[in-house]
C-alpha cells in the first residue's frame, strides 16, 4: 500500500469520520453500529470495522475511508484524498443517492483470455499450494482462464452467467488500484454478489451436485476444488467475490433444496461469520439445508492460524487429521 495512502487512513479512523459526518454510532463487539446514510433504514445495519472499513448490510456498500467519503460527497478519488489530508468534516448536505447500475445492464468486460500454460497452471497451483489437478478441472470446465489484467498475467475465475469474475496474479503480487494495491481484482461490470464458479455444462441443470460448497474469493474456490479432488467428491465450488455481498436474488434458485456448507473467513472482526450468517439466511429462504466449518484453533504448518479454506493445505501435521472434516 502507497505510504501516503497509508497515513492518511491513519489519520482517519473510519468510526471517526462516519461519527463527524452525522451518523450516530454505537459499539456493537469490536465493531460500530448506525443507520446507514446511504439508504433509508429504521433499524441499524450499518457497521465499521476494526480495520477501517464499512459495510451496510442493508444497501450492500462497503469499503474503506475513502469510498465513504467518495460515496458521501459524491466526489473523486482524489478528492476524497484531499478531503482527508485536509481534515476536512463531512456533511450530508451534499450527499447525492448513490444508484447503483443493475445488474441485467451490466456489461461485462473481459480481456482476451486463454487456457495457460501448463507451466502457468502449474505455477499457480505452486502459489496456492493445491493439486495442478484443481487448476486443470477448472480450466477444462470453463470456470478458469488466464490473462493480462492490469499489466500482470493472470488467472481469472468465470461464471457462465458472464455477470462476474475475479482476476489474481500468477506471482502473487498486489495489483494496482489508484495507489492502493488490491492482491484480487474483480473485472469491470461484475456484478459481485452474483456467485462465480458455476460451469457452463452445469449451470442449467444442478441435479448432479446435490451438496454446495459456497466459499469467499477465488483462491478458496480452487482450494475447495482441491480438496474436492481428493476426497473424490460430488461436490460443487462456488465463490461470492467479498464477505460484504448478498447472493444476489436471481442466483439464489440454483442453491434451492441443496446442502451447502460455507466456509467463512475467520476475521478478526468477526466479519466472515456475519457474512456466513447473513448467506444462510438467504438460503434458508430455498430451502437449502446449511451449515458452516469454523477454522479457530487451526493452525498453519508455520504456526500461524489458518484464517481460510486455502490455508488447510498448509495446515500443521498435528490438525492434518482435520481435513477429513471439511467437506460434508
Amino acid at each position: 500500500m502507497d505510504a501516503e495512502i497509508q497515513f492518511i487512513k491513519d489519520a482517519n479512523p473510519i468510526a471517526d469520520v462516519v461519527s463527524n459526518s452525522g451518523v450516530i454510532l454505537k459499539r456493537s463487539g469490536k465493531c460500530f453500529r448506525g443507520i446507514c446514510p446511504f439508504h433509508e433504514e429504521n433499524s441499524p445495519s450499518f457497521y465499521t470495522y476494526p480495520d477501517g472499513g464499512f459495510y451496510c448490510f442493508g444497501c450492500g456498500q462497503g469499503g474503506d475511508v475513502f469510498t465513504y467519503t467518495e460515496l458521501l460527497q459524491g466526489v473523486t478519488f482524489s478528492e476524497a484524498k484531499r478531503i482527508l489530508s485536509a481534515g476536512l468534516p463531512l456533511t450530508t448536505t451534499t450527499y447525492q443517492p448513490v444508484t447503483k447500475t443493475p445488474a441485467t445492464l451490466r456489461q461485462l468486460r473481459l480481456p482476451e483470455l486463454d487456457r495457460g500454460t501448463i507451466e502457468e497452471r502449474e505455477a499457480f497451483a505452486k502459489l496456492r499450494n493445491i493439486d495442478v489437478g484443481a487448476v486443470h478441472a477448472a480450466v477444462s470446465v470453463g470456470t478458469a482462464r488466464f490473462g493480462t489484467v492490469g499489466g500482470k498475467r493472470s488467472i481469472v475465475l468465470l461464471d457462465a452467467a458472464n455477470k462476474c469474475a475475479e482476476a489474481r496474479t500468477l506471482d502473487g503480487s498486489l495489483y494496482p488500484d489508484e495507489g492502493n494495491g488490491h492482491k484480487s481484482h474483480t473485472l469491470p461490470g461484475s456484478s459481485k454478489n452474483w456467485p462465480v464458479g458455476i460451469a457452463p455444462p452445469y449451470f442449467k441443470n444442478l441435479d448432479g451436485f446435490p451438496t454446495l460448497l459456497l466459499v469467499e474469493g477465488t483462491t478458496d474456490y480452487f482450494a475447495a476444488l482441491h480438496f474436492a479432488l481428493l476426497s473424490m467428491s460430488d461436490v460443487l465450488p462456488v465463490a461470492i467475490l467479498g464477505r460484504g455481498n448478498n447472493i444476489s436474488p436471481d442466483a439464489l434458485p440454483k442453491f434451492r433444496d441443496k446442502r451447502v456448507r460455507i466456509y467463512p473467513h475467520a476475521d478478526d472482526d468477526g466479519g466472515g461469520l456475519a457474512a456466513a450468517g447473513l448467506w444462510a439466511s438467504q438460503l434458508q429462504s430455498v430451502n437449502a439445508e446449511v451449515d458452516y466449518f469454523d477454522f479457530t484453533g487451526l493452525c498453519k504448518a508455520n504456526g500461524t492460524p489458518v484464517n481460510d479454506l486455502n490455508d488447510c493445505t498448509s495446515i500443521h501435521p498435528n490438525h492434518k487429521e482435520i481435513t477429513t472434516e471439511l467437506l460434508p
